[in-house]
């Protein structure tokens, strides 16, 4: 899925064709009304990809939906415009699958530019959790080691191990699953639609695995840089609100509720001082 990612996307692309040994795939690119040269370089330099337009940003939760209902694969792969799966990443991660059964999704490692490992397994939010994350107190010093940078797991497995869920960025989900759980839940324009869709799996009774064989570049939020900051927390809350919502009750969801319009306006005052500066 892409929004504005001229900058990345034909690098992305180019490395499919490794990533990919051994199988038979198709690539599939969900533009999300993107008004840079995003859709004109996937078309002129990667005639064999199928490029679905849409018309606006309608969500990434909805246009991975979209690519899902164009694929016709036993199991669709996900990577970011902004990644780079390297030597027979996908491979791993399908034939990783096929030995695993009731794996709905595994995700493999990624990798800064430098090559050193970046987070991609997570622990589910909780009501106090997120909390937490709201109000920004897993950014304090002396209490980040409970909240570990939010909803991040301890460590990193070195070895392919059962997780809560895996970063978005790069992952395979199998198709008998998503059609089982009707994709992804639309209503998360943007953040927590994976940490759902994984919830989902778990609910259901599979499995969600961490393979680090496979591995891919990942620059990360790069798109997210491109809209307001203001605007990404908005959304960010408004989705992690829904997501305790739905698994945990309003209850759950009313801490977060609460310190939202809050917070938003702490970041209203300090991106004004930022500016007067």
């Amino acid at each position: 899925v892409t929004w504005n990612s001229a900058t990345h996307i034909a690098r992305c692309l180019a490395a499919i064709p490794q990533a990919v040994k051994g199988l038979q795939a198709e690539v599939i690119v969900v533009d999300n009304g993107s008004t840079d040269s995003t859709a004109q370089t996937v078309r002129d330099g990667f005639p064999a990809a199928r490029l679905i337009a849409l018309h606006r940003n309608t969500g990434f939760a909805h246009a991975c939906n979209v690519g899902i209902a164009a694929s016709c694969g036993r199991m669709v792969g996900f990577l970011n415009p902004d990644a780079e799966a390297l030597d027979s990443a996908f491979t791993h991660l399908v034939h990783f699958m096929d030995r695993h059964p009731r794996a709905a999704i595994a995700g493999g490692r990624l990798l800064n530019a430098d090559h050193t490992v970046q987070h991609s397994v997570h622990v589910f939010p909780t009501p106090l959790s997120a909390f937490a994350v709201a109000m920004k107190l897993h950014r304090v010093p002396f209490l980040s080691r409970h909240f570990r940078g939010g909803f991040e797991t301890a460590s990193l497995p070195k070895k392919s191990t059962e997780v809560d869920y895996v970063k978005g960025a790069f992952f395979v989900a199998r198709t008998s699953f998503l059609e089982e759980a009707g994709g992804f839940d639309e209503r998360y324009f943007l953040w927590f639609d994976e940490a759902d869709l994984q919830r989902t799996a778990h609910e259901r009774g599979w499995e969600v695995w961490h393979y680090p064989k496979s591995q891919a570049l990942h620059a990360g939020a790069k798109s997210f840089a491109q809209a307001d900051e203001w605007r990404n927390q908005k959304q960010f809350l408004k989705s992690m609100g829904q997501y305790v919502r739905k698994w945990h009750g309003a209850w759950g969801a009313l801490p977060v509720w609460i310190v939202t319009p809050f917070v938003l306006a702490a970041y209203r005052v300090l991106k004004g001082r930022e500016e007067s500066i």
